[in-house]
């Protein structure tokens, strides 16, 4: 997930925030929750078709980094076998 260290610091303007009137939210991975997802996904009570629209074999890693990066597509996987 990239967690950065917990002795890890960020400096930022508190006046820029302000003015640009932003808005600083944290995240938490709620690794709790894989085992009940994989049971709604077995399940087959979330939809999940259509979700991966491009498949590429491992040796085609680069035409699927320039899909990435031009936006063709929700999500691709790169396959193994």
């Amino acid at each position: 997930y990239g967690v950065y260290d917990k002795a890890a610091r960020v400096s930022w303007s508190p006046f820029e925030i302000f003015e640009r009137e932003l808005t600083i939210k944290g995240s938490f991975a709620q690794t709790h929750c894989f085992d009940r997802a994989l049971l709604y996904l077995e399940s087959g009570r979330i939809k999940v078709d259509g979700i991966v629209t491009q498949e590429f074999a491992l040796a085609e890693y680069g035409a699927a980094l320039d899909a990435l990066r031009n936006r063709q597509g929700i999500k691709s996987a790169i396959m193994a076998a």
